[in-house]
């Protein structure tokens, strides 16, 4: 039977954490990464006691017990004074019995439970301390008394990059959420250590296929997904999908819903679903997606789907990170002019007209009108001399696709033409140039980022910052002349 546990930890400001969990080596890297019990004020540092349970019910009970007793009440289940535990549960109220009591001293005043007596016997109840506790008494817990180890990735027993890389499902799915967690952390600390991770993770990566898709909101890109992904699991591949959701602009939340419209897909063994909120960031995707992928690469899904925002026209960052980029598309979206507009158009390796079933003829002429419109881009944007010509067969020309995601009819279809992009790609050369162009692209993202980064936290910049918000604000000065003046100033730091 698997035991549950319940611990102390030591926190930075001399108070204690209690908590349970059915597994310690997560739950002490949930720590460390400061998901758990981490605020401003107080860190846990040091495991001081654990102890076993059979039943989780025990655990939450006893766990709860632990979170209101005082310091000398918990200090004493650090020590193991099992005596000095039972003595603080019996109350205060009636002398202990003589067998508790030791030299015959009843609790010192300080030290007493301030809870009704009701309170108190219920307590007694749960922890088995009834009437006259019987000499050999005791709580239902042996504890395991830690000798001070620290809550740390290093001592804690749970190897984030040997559970990603492992073959124990259970292991590795909460590995590869925790690594996301961590590489997505805007904690200075967490960045160094997320870098780490993926340096180690990048020899174990590329051997996936990476499909981004993309589309208007309610075009039906969950319902495909997730059909895909079984599909994709029938014919014995091991799924990733990769969930952008729109955050607010208002309060910065995210409700992460694409993976509760995929009820079937979320739960299969050989899937994996991982939401993260765009958190304002443009292109549709979310800032660490590049590096999740990675981590779903390394762990062993051969097929990677990034699923953006749907934003519109402009979602194409996407495109700039997986192999194949799948727009989808509705019949009767638009005028004949939708169909030839630049953007995430022309950007486009494979058009879906999805929901073919409302409405057949709409379809099909949608189909026409994306079909020229995307053989123009292809001639348009790469104009062709002798040698060109002579191997524009080699090359993948944009199709388009009908399929009704929600009868899951052309699903076959859909796969049979990504598998022929994948083949004629990878013998033309062209997806190791794509992927190389890629990397560097994520690099000087990387850059952008650091130095955006680098000139917030500048002290000279942050001082002088203020004064100048202001006076852009009441239009003394242009906002273009106080960008200079900051840059400036956070250069010469730069130079120091």
């Amino acid at each position: 039977m698997k035991p549950f546990f319940v611990y102390l930890l030591k926190c930075s400001d001399g108070s204690y954490y209690g908590g349970q969990t059915d597994d310690m080596a997560v739950r002490m890297h949930q720590h460390h990464a400061g998901e758990i019990g981490y605020t401003s004020t107080r860190k846990p540092v040091e495991l001081v006691w654990q102890g076993e349970f059979e039943t989780r019910e025990g655990a939450i009970a006893f766990e709860q017990q632990i979170k209101g007793w005082s310091r000398a009440k918990k200090e004493a289940l650090i020590r193991g004074d099992w005596k000095a535990v039972q003595r603080h549960a019996w109350g205060t109220n009636n002398p202990l019995p003589a067998h508790l009591a030791g030299d015959g001293s009843s609790i010192p005043q300080g030290e007493r439970d301030e809870r009704s007596q009701g309170e108190r016997a219920q307590v007694a109840d749960e922890i088995g301390v009834q009437g006259d506790p019987p000499a050999n008494a005791s709580l239902p817990v042996r504890p395991e008394v830690s000798k001070g180890s620290s809550v740390s990735a290093d001592k804690a027993p749970f190897n984030l990059l040997q559970n990603v890389l492992g073959d124990k499902p259970e292991l590795q799915r909460r590995a590869i959420a925790k690594a996301i967690t961590l590489l997505e952390s805007t904690r200075t600390d967490h960045r160094a250590q997320g870098d780490e991770l993926l340096t180690a993770l990048l020899p174990h990566t590329g051997k996936s296929f990476r499909l981004g898709i993309s589309g208007v909101p309610g075009v039906g890109k969950s319902t495909f997904i997730e059909v895909l992904g079984l599909y994709l699991i029938a014919q014995g591949h091991r799924v990733a999908v990769l969930t952008i959701d729109p955050s607010s602009s208002v309060s910065g939340g995210s409700i992460l819903g694409d993976k509760t419209r995929m009820e079937k897909l979320s739960v299969h063994e050989r899937a994996y679903i991982r939401p993260s909120p765009s958190s304002g960031n443009l292109g549709g995707v979310a800032e660490k997606t590049r590096e999740a992928m990675l981590v779903c690469e390394a762990a062993g899904y051969d097929v990677v789907i990034v699923e953006t925002v749907g934003v519109g026209q402009s979602e194409t960052a996407v495109a700039d990170m997986t192999d194949m980029f799948v727009l989808m598309q509705l019949p009767n979206a638009g005028d004949d002019l939708q169909a030839i507009k630049k953007g995430v158009m022309e950007l486009a390796d494979l058009v879906i007209i999805n929901k073919a079933d409302i409405d057949a003829d709409a379809a099909m002429r949608a189909e026409a009108q994306i079909t020229s419109a995307m053989r123009l881009f292809g001639l348009v944007n790469n104009a062709m001399d002798g040698a060109q010509a002579a191997s524009y067969d080699k090359n993948w020309h944009p199709q388009v696709v009908q399929l009704s995601a929600l009868h899951n009819k052309g699903v076959d279809v859909f796969w049979k033409a990504v598998t022929q992009f994948k083949t004629l790609q990878t013998a033309n050369g062209q997806l190791a140039a794509r992927r190389q162009q890629q990397s560097l692209s994520w690099m000087w993202e990387r850059i952008d980022a650091g130095l955006k980064q680098a000139f917030r936290q500048n002290p000279q910049v942050r001082e002088r910052l203020p004064g100048l918000m202001a006076e852009v604000a009441r239009g003394e000065v242009a906002a273009s002349t106080a960008a200079r003046s900051l840059l400036a100033l956070a250069s010469k730091g730069w130079n120091a």
